[in-house]
């Protein structure tokens, strides 16, 4: 019983030391505010083309401005967008929605690496409590099995079980299921590269995709894609569909460990935030959307698209 205690104590001890760091130590928010891209000539662009041409090199596109456009900045050269082709907007924090960011109504700032938001933790999980979020779930883990295991035991021993022993085994044993299901989709997560929200949108659209599976039309209402630079036009860019299965962000397990340690606040300036977004997708997730673009897999950003172009 001694042992037990002391075991149990030193597991409580540091499930409830990583639940105060997690509540001290907040998810962490981005320092830059990101100005929009400068889109207007790529959408003037794309708007003058004619489908039918769009392997053509057009030679009366307006030429490419390297210089910041009226507080804008040049958009690197892929970048996470809308079936329209346009990045993610925060009205709240006045910037572009980057490094896999989302506004928590909770800290009201964008969060980066946002992965969710723990109701039992009472905390927001983000880039910054990422890594004592998964030490506090699996000190929970060794704390009930640990629990359930001298129960059951000690219970053995004296070859009886009291009732309400009984309960508290069967309620310990649920919730250990439940907390281990937690534990492998965190370690899933870093392991392919992923986020829990990420995970989640994309199984959900996969859910919708097998519900309509006989309606491919209906492909550009509910996938996700990338605003890519045309490999041959400097003057033009893509929008390129993502599938069901693209995980972007996964550079390998160890890669995708050591980005969720970085720093981020080493990126001083807009252009920084916005190159080491593009640096963190993968390499096979770049050569996948270039092997689409080879395949004409894309439609031209700014051709068929709700967003009005402008005089150049």
């Amino acid at each position: 019983m001694i042992a037990f205690i002391t075991v149990a104590n030193i597991l409580w001890f540091i499930t409830l030391l990583f639940w105060f760091l997690l509540l001290i130590r907040k998810p962490g928010h981005i320092l830059v505010k990101v100005p929009p891209y400068s889109l207007s000539r790529f959408v003037y662009n794309g708007s003058k083309l004619n489908f039918e041409h769009k392997n053509e090199t057009f030679s009366s596109l307006s030429m490419l401005d390297t210089q910041e456009d009226g507080g804008m900045i040049q958009p690197p050269p892929m970048f996470d967008c809308d079936r329209n082709g346009l990045p993610s907007w925060c009205s709240e924090c006045c910037s572009l929605k980057l490094l896999r960011s989302h506004h928590s109504s909770v800290t009201n700032q964008c969060i980066p690496w946002f992965d969710h938001f723990c109701t039992f933790v009472g905390s927001t999980i983000g880039k910054q409590n990422y890594g004592y979020f998964i030490i506090y779930v699996m000190s929970i883990e060794l704390l009930m099995i640990f629990t359930w295991i001298t129960v059951v035991v000690y219970s053995g021993i004296k070859h009886s079980m009291h009732s309400a022993l009984i309960v508290f085994v069967i309620i310990t044993g649920a919730l250990s299921i439940s907390v281990a299901q937690l534990e492998i989709n965190l370690i899933s997560d870093l392991f392919y590269g992923e986020t829990t929200i990420e995970r989640l949108d994309r199984l959900s659209w996969k859910r919708s995709f097998k519900k309509d599976d006989k309606n491919n039309e209906n492909f550009y209402d509910y996938s996700s894609y990338v605003n890519v630079q045309h490999p041959h036009e400097p003057n033009l860019r893509l929008i390129v569909p993502l599938t069901i299965n693209d995980k972007p962000y996964d550079n390998g397990v160890f890669k995708n460990i050591r980005m969720w340690f970085y720093n981020i606040n080493q990126l001083k300036t807009p252009i920084d935030v916005s190159n080491f977004q593009y640096d963190m997708y993968g390499d096979k997730f770049k050569r996948d959307i270039q092997k689409r673009i080879e395949e004409n897999n894309y439609r031209i950003f700014g051709y068929e698209s709700s967003i009005e172009p402008v005089s150049i």
